[in-house]
C-alpha cells in the first residue's frame, strides 16, 4: 500500500485511494447497468408483440355417403354344355406334340400329329367363341329378367330410400356442425377485434416506446462508461465487467489500493487457470460468480448500487454524459412502474 495515494501514469495526476474506489465502483455500476440493459433489450426484442391472426370463416362441408348396393343377381345356376370345353382340352393335348416334335428329329408320327393339330385348331377356336357368346347371352337374359321383376325392383326402391335417408342425415349433421363452427367463428371474431385493437392501440405503441427509452438509456450509459475509461485511471486490460467487479469489491472491503487490487486480481486469475480453467474469460466468470455469491461482498455491492441509483457520486456527476444517462435510467424505471400499475 502507498498511504492512500497513487500516481497515474502519463499524466502526473495524484488520486487518492478513495477516488480509486469511487472510480472503480462507478465503472462497475455502469458495466452492470449496461449488462442489465442489454439483457432487457434482448428479452424485449424476443417478446415483441405478435399481431393477432383473424379467425378463418368456416364453410359448409360437402360429403356423399357410400351407397348401399343393389342386391346381387346370382347367375351361377345357369348350366352349359361342357363337351366343347372337353374338345378344347383334347385339342390342347394334340397341339403339345407339335411343339415336342419341333425339338426333335421330325418323324412320320410327329408330322401326322402336327397336321392333325393344325387342322383341329380353327375348329376349337370356333367352338370356344360360340360357347362364350351363348353363355353371355343367357347371363344377360337372366340379369334382365331378375332386374325387371317386381320383387327386385321393390328391393331396389327400398335401398334407394335408405340411401336417401342416410344422405339426408349426413347433410343435417354437416349443417349442424357448420352452424356450431360459425357461432364459434363469430365469438372468435369479436375477440379478434378486441385483440387487434389492443395490439394497435396499446401493445405495439407501448413496446415501441419501451424500445426507444431502453435504446436511449443504453447509448447514454455506454457513452458514460467510455468517458470514464478514457480518463485512464483503470488500465485497459481491466475495463470489463468481471475486472471492475473484483477491483471495486476488493478496494471497498479492504485497505487495498487500485494497484494492489490489480495484482491480487491477476494472481486470482492465474490460480483459476492453474486449477484447470481453460481461458481468461472462464476464469473471470468464475471469480465474478464467487464474489456475487459471497454474502459480505453481495451486501456491499447492493448498498453501492442503491446509493448510486438514488444519488450518484462525484465521479459520475463529473461525466458530461451522466446527466443524460441518469435521466434515461430514471425514465425507464418510471415507464416500467407505470406499466406495472396499469396492469394491476
Amino acid at each position: 500500500m502507498n498511504g492512500g495515494l497513487e500516481t497515474t501514469r502519463g499524466r502526473g495526476l495524484i488520486i487518492t485511494r478513495e477516488q480509486e474506489l469511487e472510480i472503480t465502483t462507478s465503472a462497475y455500476f455502469l458495466e452492470d447497468t449496461l449488462q442489465t440493459l442489454e439483457n432487457e433489450s434482448y428479452e424485449l426484442q424476443r417478446n415483441k408483440p405478435q399481431e393477432p391472426k383473424p379467425p378463418k370463416e368456416p364453410v359448409i362441408e360437402q360429403a356423399t355417403v357410400e351407397p348401399i348396393p343393389y342386391p346381387y343377381i346370382d347367375v351361377s345356376s345357369l348350366k352349359f354344355k361342357w363337351g366343347k370345353w372337353l374338345l378344347l382340352i383334347l385339342g390342347a393335348f394334340l397341339i403339345i406334340p407339335l411343339f415336342f416334335s419341333l425339338s426333335m428329329v421330325i418323324d412320320i408320327l410327329g408330322t401326322v400329329l402336327m397336321i392333325i393339330s393344325l387342322a383341329y385348331l380353327p375348329f376349337i377356336i370356333i367352338l370356344t367363341v360360340k360357347d362364350y357368346n351363348k353363355k353371355t347371352k343367357l347371363t344377360n337374359q337372366r340379369i334382365n329378367e331378375v332386374s325387371n321383376s317386381a320383387e327386385y325392383m321393390q328391393a331396389c326402391a327400398g335401398i334407394d330410400e335408405q340411401n336417401r335417408q342416410r344422405q339426408a342425415q349426413l347433410d343435417k349433421e354437416l349443417h349442424e356442425n357448420y352452424i356450431q363452427r360459425y357461432d364459434e367463428y363469430q365469438k372468435a371474431t369479436l375477440k379478434y377485434n378486441d385483440d387487434i385493437k389492443y395490439y394497435n392501440e396499446v401493445a405495439t405503441p407501448e413496446w415501441s416506446q419501451e424500445v426507444s427509452i431502453l435504446n436511449t438509456a443504453l447509448i447514454n450509459s455506454r457513452n458514460s462508461l467510455n468517458e470514464l475509461y478514457d480518463r485512464n485511471i483503470i488500465p485497459d486490460p481491466y475495463r470489463n465487467y468481471s475486472a471492475v467487479l473484483f477491483l471495486s469489491t476488493y478496494i471497498g472491503t479492504s485497505q487495498y489500493d487500485l494497484k494492489e487490487a490489480i495484482g491480487i486480481y491477476n494472481d486470482s486469475i492465474n490460480k483459476e487457470l492453474l486449477r484447470g480453467i481453460l481461458d481468461n474469460t472462464s476464469a473471470q466468470l468464475e471469480l465474478s460468480n464467487r464474489i456475487l455469491h459471497n454474502q459480505q461482498y453481495a451486501n456491499w455491492l447492493h448498498e453501492q448500487q442503491i446509493e448510486l441509483i438514488e444519488q450518484g457520486n462525484a465521479t459520475l456527476k463529473s461525466i458530461s454524459n451522466w446527466q443524460k444517462t441518469d435521466i434515461g435510467l430514471r425514465e425507464l424505471r418510471r415507464f416500467k412502474a407505470n406499466r406495472a400499475a396499469r396492469r394491476l
